[in-house]
């Protein structure tokens, strides 16, 4: 079974369109009952054509926006090594959102918070939103935007830190 949706890659949540590819017949039939008895039979009409022309004429504005963002990590990776260094950028698998490591600052999630937003203006995911444990000391910052805005951003993290 293949869930997919064009909600995130091409930035069109409001056509609450997705797709699911069930090869297996049997399982298909299973899926398709349960749908059927929730009421759900098909998608509306703007969110069918929006899917479709979404992979079938997306590629190019795909590409486009996949160097796009290459560009702010490898902009934002430089920024961070040249005026905060103690940080860490982690490596994205498949995402916009960065990991920034930020132990080094041996400061508690809460007084990084609070620094961020009354020092620096800037208000960024904390980690441990996504596991106390794994989270803790660590930042997640959007990079989907346009750099002027990813600029700005990373002035008022490196005010805050500094």
């Amino acid at each position: 079974m293949t869930c997919i949706a064009p909600s995130k890659t091409f930035n069109v949540p409001g056509l609450q369109a997705s797709a699911i590819i069930i090869p297996n017949n049997e399982l298909r039939e299973k899926y398709q009952q349960q749908q059927h008895k929730q009421g759900f039979f098909t998608l509306n009409t703007f969110g069918t054509i929006g899917l479709e022309a979404a992979y079938t004429h997306g590629e190019i504005w795909l590409n486009e926006l996949l160097a796009y963002l290459q560009e702010n990590i490898d902009f934002t990776r430089s920024f961070i090594k040249k005026n905060l260094p103690s940080l860490k950028v982690i490596n994205p698998e498949g995402t916009y959102l960065l990991w920034i490591d930020c132990r080094a600052l041996n400061m508690s999630d809460e007084d990084l918070h609070n620094l961020l937003l009354t020092k620096g203006g800037i208000a960024v995911e904390s980690g441990v939103k996504y596991g106390a444990a794994e989270g803790k000391g660590f930042i997640r910052l959007n990079i989907g935007c346009p750099r002027e805005q990813l600029k700005e951003g990373l002035k008022k993290l490196k005010a805050a830190l500094s």
